[in-house]
């Protein structure tokens, strides 16, 4: 993950991978947890962009959910890497002065600071109470599905085999 960034951890999904593996159907119990995770993520994703400061049309287009390398079900929330000012916006910047070397028009001064203005750390706060509810009451459903579907593929071996 990146430098700085929040984790957000959903207790119960590791027993529910517990579920699938037990299961042995991996392609459809990855599709799962993926469709599972990204109703989560667009909770984030919409609150993020709810409280994106005015102005900056910039970084509501550029949050975005992207797929973790690191893992198949991990997805990342946030401004993507292009919108990278969206960092100072969160956290502000210190007071930036220049060395006055050079002709005149560079002399030595103050150019400014940003103040912080956090949209990510309280969207996340706000989030995931609704995103919890919402995994949870979906993991039931998908996961009841499943085995409705790999009940159905059992019965139809065992009625070729009669």
């Amino acid at each position: 993950m990146a430098k700085g960034s929040i984790n957000v951890d959903v207790f119960g999904v590791k027993e529910l991978k517990k579920l699938f593996d037990d299961l042995d159907d991996d392609a459809l119990s990855l599709q799962i947890l993926q469709d599972i995770n990204r109703e989560g993520a667009n909770l984030y994703k919409k609150e993020m962009q709810n409280r994106a400061p005015v102005g900056s049309d910039n970084i509501y287009k550029s949050i975005k959910i992207e797929k973790d390398r690191s893992d198949k079900t991990s997805l990342i929330i946030g401004p993507s890497l292009k919108a990278f000012w969206a960092r100072f916006i969160e956290r502000g910047t210190k007071v930036r002065t220049t060395k006055g070397r050079g002709p005149v028009q560079f002399k030595r001064g103050e150019r400014g600071k940003i103040n912080p203005e956090p949209f990510i750390q309280p969207a996340i706060e706000s989030a995931t109470p609704n995103a919890k509810k919402r995994i949870f009451d979906n993991m039931g459903k998908r996961v009841l599905n499943f085995l409705k579907r790999r009940t159905k593929q059992i019965n139809n071996k065992i009625s070729k085999l009669k």
